[in-house]
């Protein structure tokens, strides 16, 4: 690319490094297109927000990728933003559900997936969606959920050996192979 037809993105730096997202100011960081055209320009822009996309999608493949490595019998999930029927339930603070960040079996496998919980009519099935499959925009606001997933993935994993140690006991009694 022509070294004046570039995109570049300010505020995500400081002294050449990264800058840690709880450390960013609160404003967005600047996007500037210097080209000769329109064309370019959007062309440029395109380019550059792909890039993130991809980025974002490498990296929530990379946290399911280390959840995996934990075999858990269980799904587990975690509680995110809140929703309303209305704005007068909104207003009085009576939500009607709740956005999920899970780690569960989806689509043949393990994976971060979102989902719904109703709080007065809830079924039970979450209807998880991995999180590759989430809109963009659900993808960002449950990056600040992960951390919790992933401590809430380990704490099930704890008490699953205890649960399991137990069937243990139980299956050998009834087999008859109890020590």
């Amino acid at each position: 690319m022509d070294p004046k037809n570039r995109i570049t993105s300010k505020g995500h730096e400081r002294n050449g490094q990264a800058v840690p997202s709880n450390q960013k100011n609160s404003s967005p960081p600047q996007v500037q297109v210097e080209g000769e055209s329109e064309e370019v320009e959007r062309a440029a822009l395109a380019a550059a927000l792909g890039e993130r996309f991809d980025r974002v999608n490498e990296l929530w493949k990379l946290a399911e990728a280390d959840l995996k490595r934990i075999p858990l019998p269980v799904d587990v999930s975690v509680g995110m933003e809140p929703f309303y029927e209305d704005h007068l339930a909104e207003a009085e603070g009576r939500p009607y559900g709740a956005r999920l960040l899970g780690f569960a079996q989806s689509k043949g496998g393990w994976r971060i997936c979102c989902g719904v919980e109703y709080f007065q009519h809830d079924d039970g099935d979450p209807g998880w969606l991995p999180i590759s499959e989430c809109p963009l925009d659900l993808r960002i606001s449950a990056i600040k959920h992960l951390k919790p997933l992933q401590k809430a993935v380990h704490e099930a994993a704890k008490k699953s050996i205890l649960t399991l140690d137990m069937a243990i006991v139980d299956l050998e009694i009834t087999l008859g192979l109890a020590k």
